[in-house]
């Protein structure tokens, strides 16, 4: 662990060499840092923390410019917004992100009767009539994460 905030005695840590090789196509590849492909292994975990101690220390004087930064992309940015909804079949296919929310909501929407125009909100919360496809913040649970690759509906709507 990196305690000194002296710059000039802050040494970035360095990740031991221990080399692993592997055969491909009778080839040896010799990968010294193979060992930190285990995450969950103490020497990368400590490793890990502390590069970010020392990433830290390093950029402390930085931390307001850091929060500014932070704080404009902020409120630059759409909290709760909706995608642009594809039309497919009979339904408007879209996802919508509520405020306050980590992860989208893929939802769909029955085309009303001659309707030309997509549903619309700038609220982010759910519209009359809409079916949740896939809700990721249920679907993540307490997990620290979550990624959908792709979600497709079958070419019936089912």
């Amino acid at each position: 662990m990196l305690t000194s905030i002296d710059m000039g005695a802050l040494i970035p840590p360095t990740a031991k060499r221990i080399p692993s090789e592997r055969y491909f196509h009778s080839d040896t590849m010799v990968d010294d840092y193979a060992w930190m492909a285990d995450a969950d292994h103490p020497d990368t975990v400590g490793y890990i923390a502390a590069e970010n101690a020392y990433a830290e220390a390093r950029t402390a004087d930085q931390a307001s410019l850091r929060d500014a930064v932070f704080n404009e992309i902020l409120t630059r940015t759409a909290e709760a917004d909706l995608s642009l909804p594809a039309r497919s079949g009979g339904y408007w296919y879209y996802y919508r992100v509520t405020q306050g929310q980590q992860y989208e909501t893929h939802c769909r929407l029955p085309v009303q009767p001659g309707a030309l125009d997509p549903p619309a909100t700038d609220s982010g919360e759910p519209l009359a009539g809409e079916q949740v496809l896939l809700d990721g913040d249920a679907a993540a649970g307490e997990s620290e994460y979550f990624a959908l690759g792709t979600l497709d509906v079958s070419p019936d709507g089912s």
